[in-house]
């Protein structure tokens, strides 16, 4: 997983009882550990439930979903998917 791609929280600045990340997850995983697990989808609900905005990417100072940060994500994507269809042709 790129660094950019894992989801953190502070666990001292959550709200006790709170839960609303785990709530919000389409696939149910709760980020008690402080970072996501590999089960995730990278979605970011959780980021914009939370209602401390606690949650952020693996860069400092980005929460993860900028609009930018998705679109770099899309372009590795598909330049991981380009190089992997160039190797299988070769």
């Amino acid at each position: 997983i790129m660094p950019w791609a894992v989801l953190r929280r502070d666990l001292e600045s959550c709200i006790k009882g709170c839960s609303a990340c785990h709530k919000s997850c389409p696939v149910d995983l709760e980020l008690s550990t402080g970072q996501n697990a590999g089960d995730c989808i990278r979605c970011g609900k959780c980021i914009s439930f939370c209602p401390k905005s606690n949650i952020h990417s693996g860069i400092p100072k980005l929460r993860g979903n900028e609009l930018w940060l998705t679109g770099l994500k899309a372009a590795a994507l598909l330049g991981m998917a380009f190089a992997l269809h160039a190797v299988r042709f070769v």
